[in-house]
């Protein structure tokens, strides 16, 4: 089972893929690399540096480097990696390129819990798996599109052409004054007056500045969006007639009209940090500093991000993601990295942690409040960064980096200017302390939940129930929907707790009388097979378990009635079973019928007065080794009241298998395998489910197998997303747990499953861990009797039924 894909293996995708992989958590990381690569990429390696192997200031007084003390103290995979192979850079983190891409892909590759799978994604997937879309600046145009047509055409960005930002109390009040053009609106705007020789003298250094190498996939202008050294270029007048008109504005204190003015627009609501409008440039940061502090008010400013024109897909983020990255129109899906509109190398694995820890508690059924708390608060850098990008005008969104106009210092301080990153680091430390805490903590817990005894219960002997109930729908029934009370009943009470146009869907599978006693006709040792599948008409053959097996050699012959019904060994299988090939002297299912005994589960030791008593009354295709236990309850009576109510039925048929029976005998549940079973799920099925899905009815699967074929079929035919069922025959190894996203069932009738048992991580999932051992543990109290002869549960993930008037154990 997949519990989250991660689409794009860049900075943010690998470390998503490992963050996820802490809680335990099963990951598919999806990448093109290396059948193609962007015009940006060049490596096979993951987690390619692009650009430069800088990652800037690691000094936690600085807000890039700050942000990285964060993350270290996060769990960042990717910043362990990137200090294993630092390279001399100063107060700088800078890395080996190749040795980081190459330790990255290595920390991918070795990771058991992550299968990296290479594969150019040209849509968005539909079949609701949990899904990271982590694929940068430079994703594919088919995918591209696909993300525009879910986010609306005008919130997907494919280039950035960002103005350079400022620290407003780094601003030189003298030599600016608060106005609107022509008086219109507050005085939202900070004016930067220039006379005709700063005009000129500004002009002349952005004609001389040093700008940026420009890559093949950069080299792109737009009329509208020109950086302001071309427009320099095209004469002398052409700012002051475009970003740096002064028209509209008048200086307080003459009244007169500047030759030129620089706007600079608020950017964040604490007012601290101020973006040059209409500077989008391609200079060098280093000309950026030169050249833009010749305008007088900007002579000390610091700059909190620099310009940069480039391509770059991102999202608007104030319009398309919730905070902590989940997108509005889908929660299940997510964005991180640079596509989410953040800025930088840093940024992105810090966007990529971030939205790892919010799908993994989306899978594990976190709360909203227990959400949160995963969420860095809005003193930390990566916190500030998280809401940033959400919370911003939507009408001015670019794409951010880490600055410390993010976090505003209180004013009342009065702290020096080298005293504010020292405030802002022990801050952010004091802050993140809780939200360390809350990842472990539910890191424990993930990873306690995939293991085999998190599902675990004691049991005493006397519950287990050998015989069933005198008649079938006299055996008792808990209701329990999800945060609600436990109701306690009987199953005859069942059309108490559905309503008019609910669906109950059952498997109609019958039990084989499938096992057969023999003896080797070398030798006349005993032997017992129990049959598992029939592989070949012709004969038959059968996949069979033998006992004892070391018996059963190739080639042995198997006299189970001398003259009547024989077979041979053709194959050893290699979990152990054998494949018999049998000689009839007329048609195998009557010899098995007269010669075979229906098997019956382990821990039942008593001999059936009835056997009939372990098929359903509405059994009617052969081919299982074990009963759809759930459906033992239901009478005919019973059926027909719920028709008379106006509850529906539907049928489908799945074989069960010896995998039933069959423990779970690893540590971790990732590591279990179920085996397969044959099941049909027809047509008529299909269209009662979409009937009754459409008039809001519910579709409550009655037993495991049936729930396990309706999530099968609607896996493979990605429903909900595409409306339509289909008729299907195959085969399901489906292998339910919690983290599982039910896509079809409302609801299940099942009976009471033995502890560490496939089946009772299945409910679990359905219903919740702790609640189900919490309502297991109720049922023993109440001397509820247990396993394939015991009581029932009708369990309602999404809340009540209708109508819970006084039950039978009320009365």
């Amino acid at each position: 089972m997949i519990d989250v894909r991660v689409i794009g293996a860049g900075l943010a995708g690998c470390e998503a893929a490992l963050q996820l992989a802490r809680f335990g958590l099963n990951i598919e990381l999806i990448d093109m690399k290396p059948e193609r690569k962007s015009p940006a990429h060049s490596m096979n390696d993951l987690a390619e540096l692009v650009c430069s192997n800088s990652l800037k200031s690691d000094q936690d007084t600085t807000a890039s480097g700050l942000l990285k003390l964060e993350l270290r103290e996060l769990g960042s995979e990717l910043l362990r990696a990137a200090d294993s192979v630092r390279v001399p850079a100063g107060s700088a983190l800078a890395v080996d390129r190749e040795l980081f891409a190459a330790k990255v892909t290595e920390m991918i590759r070795e990771n058991p819990l992550i299968n990296l799978r290479t594969e150019e994604i040209k849509e968005l997937p539909q079949d609701d798996i949990v899904t990271i879309i982590s694929t940068g600046p430079l994703t594919t145009d088919s995918l591209y599109k696909d993300i525009e047509k879910f986010s609306g055409e005008d919130n997907l960005h494919f280039f950035d052409a960002i103005a350079p930002i400022v620290d407003a109390d780094t601003l030189d009040h003298k030599h600016y004054f608060r106005a609107a053009r022509y008086g219109k609106g507050g005085d939202d705007y900070i004016n930067c007056p220039m006379n005709k020789e700063e005009y000129l003298g500004f002009r002349n250094a952005l004609l001389e500045a040093e700008c940026a190498l420009v890559k093949d996939f950069d080299d792109i202008l737009f009329a509208d969006c020109q950086p302001i050294e071309e427009l320099a270029r095209r004469g002398e007048d052409t700012m002051r007639f475009g970003p740096l008109r002064p028209k509209g504005l008048q200086e307080p204190g003459s009244g007169t009209t500047p030759y030129a003015v620089l706007q600079l627009r608020q950017e964040n609501l604490e007012a601290t940090m101020y973006s040059l409008v209409g500077c989008q440039t391609r200079l060098t940061y280093g000309e950026q500093q030169r050249v833009f502090t010749l305008i007088p008010a900007l002579r000390n400013a610091e700059f909190l991000r620099y310009g940069v024109m480039h391509r770059n897909s991102y999202i608007k983020a104030p319009v398309v993601l919730n905070l902590g990255f989940s997108a509005k129109k889908d929660p299940r899906l997510f964005f991180a990295g640079q596509i989410s509109g953040v800025e930088g190398y840093i940024e992105s694995i810090a966007s990529g942690l971030m939205a790892a820890h919010q799908a993994a508690a989306l899978v594990l059924g976190s709360d909203p409040e227990q959400k949160l708390s995963l969420l860095p608060a809005s003193d930390t850098v990566s916190g500030a960064l998280a809401r940033y990008i959400v919370n911003v005008d939507e009408k001015n969104f670019q794409p951010m980096n880490a600055n410390f106009g993010l976090l505003p210092v209180p004013k009342e301080l009065r702290l020096r200017k080298a005293e504010r990153g020292a405030y802002r680091r022990d801050r952010s430390l004091d802050s993140l302390t809780d939200t360390v805490k809350s990842v472990s903590s539910l890191i424990e817990q993930g990873r306690f939940c995939r293991t085999t005894s998190a599902y675990c219960y004691d049991l005493p002997e006397k519950l287990i129930a050998e015989e069933p109930s005198k008649q079938r729908d006299h055996s008792r029934l808990i209701v329990f929907p999800r945060k609600e009370e436990i109701s306690h009943a009987h199953f005859y009470d069942l059309p108490r707790f559905l309503k008019a146009g609910d669906l109950l869907v059952m498997n109609d599978t019958r039990v084989l009388p499938a096992r057969l006693f023999g003896e080797k006709a070398s030798t006349g040792a005993q032997i017992e097979c129990l049959l598992i599948r029939q592989t070949d008409s012709e004969g038959p053959s059968w996949d069979v378990l033998t006992k004892p097996a070391r018996r059963c050699r190739l080639g042995d012959r198997i006299v189970f009635s001398e003259g009547e019904l024989e077979a041979e060994v053709i194959k050893v299988m290699p979990d152990g079973g054998r494949r018999l090939r049998f000689t009839c002297s007329e048609p195998f299912d009557l010899l098995v019928d007269r010669l075979g005994v229906v098997p019956l589960p382990p821990y039942i030791h008593r001999d059936l007065d009835d056997p009939e008593r372990y098929q359903t009354v509405y059994a009617k295709y052969r081919g299982s080794v074990a009963a759809p236990t759930a459906g033992l309850h239901f009478t005919d009576e019973l059926m027909n009241e719920l028709r008379e109510k106006g509850v529906e039925f539907a049928y489908l048929t799945l074989h069960v298998g010896i995998g039933t029976f069959r423990p779970v005998k690893v540590d971790s549940i990732n590591e279990h395998h179920m085996h397969s079973e044959q099941y049909f799920f027809s047509q008529e099925t299909a269209d009662a489910i979409l009937s009754a899905k459409k008039r809001g009815g519910r579709v409550i699967a009655v037993g495991t197998t049936s729930l396990r074929v309706l999530e099968s079929v609607a896996l493979n035919q990605s429903y909900p997303a595409k409306q339509i069922l289909e008729a299907e025959l195959g085969e399901t190894d489906i292998f339910i747990y919690p983290g599982y996203y039910f896509r079809l069932v409302d609801g299940l009738i099942t009976n009471f499953h033995l502890p560490e048992s496939t089946l009772f991580m299945l409910v679990s999932a359905l219903m919740g861990r702790e609640e189900m051992l919490a309502v297991y543990q109720e049922a023993i109290a109440r001397d509820y009797r247990f396993f394939s002869f015991g009581d029932a549960m009708l369990l309602l993930p999404q809340g009540s039924a209708p109508d819970s008037r006084k039950t039978s154990e009320d009365k």
